[in-house]
């Protein structure tokens, strides 16, 4: 008798901690459940924001005035700070500081598909230990309609991807031409595009293509950036205080003057953290369809 009521007594246990086991396993199923409909719920909101602030980006780039730096309106628009926002990448936040807004023109750019080799290469020596003069005519040949430039052939691609001989449709396609990697291109992504320019606009370039595309050492480029902030740059009589290097006249080249082609960055935070991000290609020129042009889309 007392045999079988230690038996019943064990059998009591052993089903008591099976129903704890799949107590408290249940529980954590119910709670990685829930955190994952709130974090779902978090992005979702974060893409609406995103969506809306561009629209109104849109809205107001269109509308706006431009001079030589900064989208502007004097219309009581309400839609921007203050009514302008800087084409340098300044970004500019809203009322709640959850959303982070900022354009950059891309004639303060390199453009990989049209790219000034000097600038390019120089930009390569200061920030990378790439080997650019190979990189560079990989790149050339990769992009150009002929079959070969500057000495490249198709042993300069890595092993699956061959010369396209056409423009670039990423950024990260650089990847795949031969002399090119990961290091070096998180080192240069922010300071290229695959956005087509029509010049150069010192009022818009970053620290490091000033450097490139000017000869300007870091304290110069940085005293000019801080010179830039209250100044507009129109002419190379302002550029001789910081450099001797001045841009030509060219008829077929755009200098100290934007674009009209940016690259507009739209990201939303939570608790200070960002939860999403928008980019977008826009050129703003209007043509006899649309008044505007979308040139790339890109959500994280």
């Amino acid at each position: 008798m007392r045999s079988k009521k230690g038996s019943a007594t064990i059998l009591v246990l052993l089903l008591s901690a099976v129903i704890i086991t799949v107590g408290i396993g249940f529980d954590w199923i119910v709670k990685e459940h829930m955190k994952a409909s709130y974090d779902l719920e978090i992005k979702n909101e974060a893409m609406l924001k995103t969506y809306s602030w561009f629209n109104k980006v849109l809205y107001f780039s269109l509308l706006a005035d431009e001079n030589n730096a900064y989208l502007y309106s004097n219309l009581p628009l309400e839609i921007i700070p203050h009514n302008k926002i800087r084409l340098d990448g300044t970004p500019i936040y809203n009322k709640s500081k959850d959303v982070e807004i900022s354009i950059q023109d891309t004639n303060g750019l390199i453009s990989l598909n049209g790219f000034n080799y000097d600038t390019f290469y120089k930009l390569l020596k200061e920030k990378t230990n790439i080997n650019a003069p190979y990189f560079l005519a990989s790149l050339g040949n990769y992009i150009s309609t002929g079959t070969n430039y500057q000495g490249a052939t198709d042993s300069d691609y890595s092993d699956d991807k061959k010369p396209r001989h056409y423009p670039l449709q990423y950024k990260k396609e650089i990847l795949f031409i031969k002399g090119m990697d990961k290091k070096a291109y998180e080192a240069i992504k922010d300071d290229i595009t695959i956005l087509p320019n029509t010049g150069f606009n010192p009022n818009t370039a970053p620290l490091d293509v000033l450097k490139a595309r000017l000869d300007m050492s870091d304290e110069q480029a940085k005293r000019f950036i801080e010179y830039r902030k209250n100044n507009i740059i129109y002419s190379n009589d302002q550029l001789r205080n910081f450099t001797d290097v001045m841009l030509p006249f060219n008829i077929l080249r755009v200098y100290f003057y934007p674009s009209n082609i940016y690259r507009i960055t739209i990201r939303a935070f939570h608790n200070k953290k960002p939860v999403y991000t928008l980019k977008v290609g826009l050129d703003k020129s209007s043509n006899y369809s649309f008044p505007y042009t979308i040139l790339n889309w890109q959500e994280r």
